[in-house]
């Protein structure tokens, strides 16, 4: 199967899970062989995809409305929070930015978006909470998870993509 019309978004995750959004907005899946289009209960339009792994996937409709893959469904998560990105990391931490440029995780534990201190543009998260940011004057951070805080580092970035720890993509 092809993916219908163009695809305006994809997503490798570290295991090499293969994701994607066409312009229409639906969600495809790529096996080792080919795509196959999401069909589930809870329809919507589909802006992104990110993957961290074959069991975490998140996605973001056209109104910036988060959602996570059950496994056989999308489980809207967002009730009022209007996200411009997330990432997911390998470990399945779902890092986000809404649209004024707050920063927010998942916490698993009390299955709500938490806030993190800070503002940016955009984040990226690889593994272990390895999390990196940029801001919307293009300055490039790194979260400390044991301080809690985002340590500068030098540079400036349109976009950042994170994928082994440590280690951040340009």
């Amino acid at each position: 199967m092809q993916v219908s019309g163009k695809v305006k978004q994809l997503s490798v995750a570290a295991d090499g899970t293969l994701w994607a959004v066409s312009r229409q907005g639906e969600v495809y899946t790529r096996d080792d062989v080919q795509w196959e289009r999401l069909v589930s209960k809870t329809q919507f339009k589909a802006a992104a995809v990110s993957v961290g792994s074959k069991t975490a996937i998140w996605a973001l409709d056209d109104a910036g409305a988060a959602y996570r893959w059950t496994g056989v469904d999308w489980a809207k998560l967002s009730k009022n929070t209007v996200f411009v990105t997330v990432s997911v990391g390998e470990d399945g931490a779902c890092w986000g930015v809404t649209k004024r440029h707050k920063i927010v995780r998942w916490s698993v534990d009390d299955s709500k978006f938490v806030s993190v201190p800070g503002k940016l543009a955009q984040v990226a998260v690889g593994k272990d909470d390895d999390v990196w940011g940029v801001s919307s004057t293009h300055k490039i951070f790194k979260w400390d998870a044991r301080k809690k805080k985002w340590n500068p580092i030098d540079g400036r970035l349109e976009y950042i993509a994170a994928f082994e720890i440590g280690r951040a993509h340009v």
